[in-house]
């Protein structure tokens, strides 16, 4: 007998009319992340991952560019043509405003960064932003950003929408530019304590292991089952 699983519902919904499978969410080592719990002084957003097309960093430069939000991006140029021309204008431009105005700049790339350093940054973070425009299977980047204390503000793609909750962060409709300019007002009520927790409980290592146990003693009693009605033959 063979047992598929999936790593969240949207993914389980995407192959149920090819296969039946079982939901265990991914989990991360969220002990190995410190968290911030304090709210932070200095607003400041975050984003990270890999600088390609789908996961759409240069509409968080956009959102943010239009609310005036201060942005540290960090991350691989995993596409280079799309850096060059979606993500390098942006700062270039935000550049030349800084000078000529005389004020801070907006953005502020730190390049491809260690776990580490992540963590020190999503720390000093009002919230990161997840602005991946294709529909990620599950998102460890939510996942560890919680882990930090840290509200999320991001698209409804994928399983983003099972892994924030409304207590842990904002997910507005994908490339919602009104939506998302309007979380940033919101998502300084987000309790930072409820975002750890949240880790803790749903994106961990053990919540992992806890669902595959469930999943290996179903199965066992699937097969006692039916050697059961085997013998009543």
């Amino acid at each position: 007998q063979t047992q598929f699983t999936a790593i969240s519902g949207h993914q389980q919904q995407l192959f149920d009319e090819f296969v039946p499978s079982y939901v265990v969410y991914n989990g991360i080592d969220v002990q190995s992340f410190k968290a911030n719990m304090h709210p932070i002084e200095e607003e400041i957003y975050f984003w990270y991952g890999r600088i390609c097309p789908e996961k759409g960093t240069h509409l968080a430069m956009e959102y943010c560019q239009a609310a005036g939000k201060r942005l540290v991006l960090a991350g691989p140029k995993s596409n280079e043509d799309y850096f060059n021309q979606y993500v390098a204008p942006l700062l270039a431009e935000d550049n030349k405003v800084s000078k000529e105005n005389g004020t801070p700049a907006l953005f502020g790339y730190v390049g491809h960064l260690s776990k580490y350093e992540v963590n020190d940054y999503l720390c000093q973070s009002t919230a990161m932003l997840f602005t991946s425009t294709w529909d990620e299977p599950y998102g460890l980047i939510l996942a560890e950003s919680l882990a930090c204390g840290t509200p999320i503000i991001g698209f409804d793609v994928g399983a983003s929408a099972e892994i924030v909750t409304p207590a842990t962060g904002i997910i507005v409709p994908k490339v919602d530019k009104d939506a998302f300019i309007q979380a940033f007002d919101d998502i300084k009520h987000i309790s930072r304590a409820a975002c750890r927790l949240r880790a803790e409980q749903f994106c961990s290592v053990a919540a992992m292991v806890d669902g595959y146990l469930r999943l290996y003693e179903q199965a066992l009693t699937s097969s006692d089952s039916t050697k059961t009605h085997a013998l009543s033959f």
